[in-house]
C-alpha cells in the first residue's frame, strides 16, 4: 500500500464503488478531475510529485473537485472508464461515460492546462496592473499572450479565434481592458517570465502572420518534452534543443542562455527513460553530462553539442550555427544521400502518390486528345460544307 498511500497524501476525495454515484450521477455537482491509480504502479509513483503539485495548486479552487480511484480495490469502478492501464486522468462535468481522458504527456504544465481549459474562460479579462501581476505569478513557467486592443478592432477577433483554436495547449490568453503598452495601435504581446522575454506583433500583420506568431510561442523557450510539443515543432518545421538533465544541474544556466537564442527557438528537458525510441534515434549518450542536442524532426537530422557548456559564448554560437544549418549535421537525413532518403524515397515508395500521378496524367492526356479532336472538327467545318463532308 506504500505507493497508494504516497499518491493520496494530498488527495481531497477518494472515490469508491460505494460512493461514486455521489460524484457522477447527481444533477448538480462541481467538475471533477479524477486520477486512476494502482498500488504497485511505477508510472503512478513517477507521476506522484506532479499529482501533488496539481492538487496543491487547485486546492482552493471552489469550481473543481479532485479525486482518486484505487484500481486495485475498485477494479469494477475503474473498468467503467474508457482505456486501460494506470495512471489514467479524466475530467468530467457529468457522468463517467462522458468523461474526457487526458491523452498528453503527464507534465505539470500539460495537466494544468487540461484542467484550466475546462474551468476557466478561453480569454481572461485583465482589469488592473495588480490582476495582471498575479496572473503572471500564477503562470510563471507558462507562455502568456496579452492582447491590448482598446478600440475593439479586427485584432480582437483574430485573438479570440486563435485562443479558441489553441486553448488546449499549456498557454494563457489574457485581454487587457486598460492600457499597459504605450502603443496606440492594437498589439498582441508574448511574455515568458523566467527568461524575461517579451515580443510584440501589431495589427498591421495578416491573420496568418499573427497565427504563426502565436504558434511559434505556444511553448516557452524552455519546458518539458511532450507529444504536443513535438507536434507543434513538426508543424513549424523548425529545429529545437533537447537536454537530458533529470537532476536539474544545468537547467537554470540553459534558461539564462535562452535570452540570446534566435527568436522562437525552443529548448526542452527530456527523460530518455520515457522517450526511449526518440533518444535512441538521435544517439543519446548517457555518459555525456549534460547531454544536449538540436533536433530537426522534419529533416531527420540532429546536432550534438560536444563543447564546454559553461562557456556561454561558445554554446550560444553553436546554437546559432545549428539553427542556420552551418554546424555539421548527423542522422538519417544528413548529407546528399540523407536528403534522398528523407525527401525522394518516401515519394517513390508511396503507391497512393503514383496512383494519383498516373491517374492525373491519364486525365490530362485524355483531355488533350479531346481538345485536338474538337479543333479538328472545327477546322473541317471551316474547309467544307456539311453536304460535302458528309455532315447531316
Amino acid at each position: 500500500m506504500i505507493c497508494f498511500f504516497l499518491l493520496n497524501s494530498l488527495s481531497v476525495n477518494t472515490i469508491t464503488l460505494k460512493n461514486y454515484q455521489k460524484y457522477f450521477t447527481e444533477a448538480e455537482h462541481k467538475p471533477i478531475l479524477v486520477t486512476l491509480i494502482s498500488q504497485w504502479c511505477q508510472h503512478c509513483y513517477q507521476y506522484k510529485p506532479i499529482k501533488e503539485k496539481i492538487e496543491s495548486h487547485f486546492s482552493n479552487n471552489k469550481n473543481l473537485t479532485i479525486a482518486t480511484i484505487n484500481c486495485d480495490s475498485d477494479t469494477k469502478l475503474c473498468d467503467k472508464f474508457p482505456g486501460t492501464g494506470t495512471p489514467r486522468i479524466y475530467f468530467t462535468t457529468s457522468s463517467i461515460e462522458k468523461a474526457e481522458k487526458f491523452e498528453e504527456s503527464r507534465t505539470y504544465e500539460e495537466v494544468k492546462a487540461f484542467i484550466e481549459r475546462h474551468i476557466e474562460p478561453t480569454v481572461i479579462q485583465i482589469k488592473s496592473k495588480e490582476q495582471l501581476a498575479n496572473k503572471l505569478k500564477e503562470n510563471i513557467n507558462t507562455s502568456i499572450f496579452i492582447c491590448q486592443d482598446l478600440s475593439g478592432s479586427h485584432m480582437s477577433d483574430f485573438y479570440l479565434k486563435l485562443a479558441n483554436k489553441y486553448n488546449s495547449y499549456p498557454v494563457k490568453f489574457l485581454n487587457l481592458t486598460y492600457q499597459k503598452y504605450k502603443s496606440a495601435d492594437p498589439i498582441i504581446a508574448y511574455y515568458y517570465s523566467p527568461a524575461k522575454i517579451e515580443y510584440t506583433i501589431n495589427s498591421s500583420n495578416s491573420f496568418n502572420k499573427i497565427e504563426r506568431f502565436i504558434l511559434e510561442h505556444i511553448y516557452p523557450p524552455f519546458g518539458i518534452a511532450s507529444k504536443s510539443f513535438f507536434d507543434i515543432q513538426v508543424q513549424l518545421k523548425e529545429p529545437f534543443l533537447v537536454i537530458e538533465d533529470t537532476k536539474h544541474k544545468y537547467t537554470n544556466r540553459l534558461i539564462s542562455y535562452s535570452k540570446d537564442f534566435p527568436e522562437g527557438f525552443k529548448s526542452v528537458e527530456i527523460d530518455c527513460t520515457e522517450y526511449t525510441k526518440f533518444c535512441k534515434e538521435i544517439e543519446y549518450d548517457p555518459e555525456q553530462k549534460p547531454w544536449i542536442s538540436i533536433v530537426n524532426l522534419n529533416r531527420k537530422v540532429y546536432y550534438h553539442f560536444k563543447g564546454d557548456f559553461s562557456n556561454k559564448k561558445e554554446f550560444v554560437n553553436w546554437v546559432s550555427d545549428s539553427w542556420n544549418g552551418i554546424t555539421k549535421e548527423e542522422g538519417i537525413g544528413a548529407g546528399f544521400q540523407g536528403k534522398i532518403r528523407v525527401y525522394v524515397m518516401p515519394v517513390v515508395l508511396d503507391y497512393v502518390f503514383w496512383i494519383k500521378f498516373v491517374g492525373g496524367i491519364s486525365i490530362i492526356v485524355l483531355l488533350y486528345k479531346l481538345w485536338i479532336a474538337v479543333h479538328q472538327i472545327r477546322d473541317l467545318k471551316r474547309r467544307c460544307s456539311y453536304d460535302q463532308c458528309g455532315f447531316k
